[in-house]
């Protein structure tokens, strides 16, 4: 800390490294070097990741729940004593959905908990389930194989295209 000659407060400042003392003192480690050292790894492992794949959503339904209007996505729009509120998101930032409601979010994630719970302690409920995910997931394989093929058509249509113009 210096002090400053014309208000008279103190300035705090780091000293040159030249003035600094560094020294090694393992015995006085908190954790040990090898549990450090991996926890150092972890970290930046992590950091390679994208953004959405560090972060847990923080609510159950983060990311899952639509506008039945529009179809938008719903994001947090407050807190209001203590209960987190949803919203439309295209209501909110772009004022192009009429539906701007506001909903309780707690209430929509008891729901539908409650709704799973009733629903899967049924047989036919889980065989029902067991099928639509079923059915999905071989629309989305079906998806892909086709978006696939589009796109190697693509592909060799801009590769006769290019052979063409350099022949030319």
């Amino acid at each position: 800390m210096v002090k400053d000659t014309k208000t008279g407060n103190r300035l705090s400042r780091l000293n040159p490294e030249t003035d600094r003392q560094e020294q090694a003192v393992p015995a006085l480690a908190i954790v040990d070097p090898e549990i450090f050292a991996a926890a150092l790894a972890k970290r930046g492992g992590r950091a390679a990741m994208a953004p959405r794949d560090r972060t847990t959503p923080r609510h159950l339904l983060s990311g899952l729940l639509r506008c039945g209007s529009c179809g938008a996505g719903m994001s947090v729009e407050d807190h209001h004593r203590g209960r987190t509120r949803i919203r439309c998101t295209k209501a909110t930032e772009a004022a192009s959905c009429d539906n701007t409601r506001s909903y309780q979010l707690d209430v929509i994630e008891a729901a539908v908990a409650g709704g799973l719970r009733d629903r899967m302690v049924d047989r036919d409920g889980i065989a029902l389930y067991v099928r639509v995910y079923n059915e999905e997931r071989q629309a989305l394989a079906a998806y892909s194989v086709n978006r696939r093929a589009q796109i190697e058509k693509r592909l060799q249509q801009a590769e006769r295209e290019q052979d063409r113009i350099y022949k030319a």
